[in-house]
Order: C-alpha cells, then structure tokens, then sequence
C-alpha cells in the first residue's frame, strides 16, 4: 500500500514538474515559511548572521514573503498532506 501512495505522488509531482527525475524540492506545508525564510538567506537578501541591531530584522513580514515565493511552487496532497514542490 506504502509503494502505491508513493508511486501516486511521483505521478501527481510528475504533474507539476519536468524536473522531478533529475531533483526538485518538495516541502511540507508545515515548514514552508520557514524554508522560504532560509532562502531569503541562502539568496543573499539578508545576512545569515542576525544583527539585531538592524532594524530590517524587525520589520520582515516573513509570512507574505513565503506568500510571494508559493507563486513559484504547485501543491501536491498526499495522504492528506499538503506538500509544495518546486514547478521551474
């Protein structure tokens, strides 16, 4: 049963994204704001040391920043998850 939910997800990925063979992400909802928040980090947006002496720190709404970033992610449900993955 495991290995025919796990097929239908790959199918339904395999929807969204030409590049599922070869590597793309795929995150629980439950951790998406906090994925994109990384990546506000890993892409250089804002240093990764946090100097809270910069008010910016204070003033990022990182729930609308992951609500720009979802526009660049399709969801996919599986077993009554709710998983974004990656469609570029």
């Amino acid at each position: 049963k495991e290995i025919s939910i796990l097929q239908n997800f790959k199918q339904d990925c395999e929807n969204y994204t030409s590049a599922f063979e070869s590597g793309t992400t795929i995150i629980s909802w439950r951790y998406f704001d906090d994925y994109c928040e990384e990546c506000a980090y890993e892409f250089g947006y804002i240093s990764k040391s946090k100097n809270y002496s910069n008010p910016l720190y204070n003033c990022i709404d990182w729930r609308q920043w992951a609500d720009f970033m979802r526009q660049d992610f399709a969801e996919v449900s599986c077993e009554g998850g709710n998983y974004f993955i990656s469609s570029y």
